[in-house]
């Protein structure tokens, strides 16, 4: 909508859900290989180096996170912190209150 990516692409991304992360990391390699191919670029294969370990290690961490996404997390993990949460406000207006009055 923001015109960020072609009609096409938009419809590559949307016809396999899931994925679409890498389809994003597949783009940034293809435009920063493209850039670093031209002339006055090929000064640097340290950056080409750096930008790739970059990538890759977006690409590690969207596995897990994809899992995390598809499995959720146990609900014990929210009433725990929505617990603590609760406790602590209780406390600490009682905590406070002498200083503010």
């Amino acid at each position: 909508m923001r015109g960020v990516l072609f009609e096409k692409e938009r419809e590559v991304m949307a016809s396999e859900p899931g994925w679409q992360p890498y389809y994003c990391l597949d783009v940034m390699r293809c435009v920063f290989t493209d850039f670093m191919q031209t002339s006055e670029s090929r000064l640097y294969p340290e950056q080409l180096k750096s930008m790739e370990d970059s990538i890759r290690d977006m690409a590690i961490s969207i596995g897990g996170l994809i899992r995390l996404k598809n499995t959720g997390l146990p609900t014990a993990y929210d009433s725990f912190y929505q617990t603590a949460g609760i406790i602590f406000l209780v406390v600490a207006s009682f905590a406070w209150s002498p200083e503010m009055g």
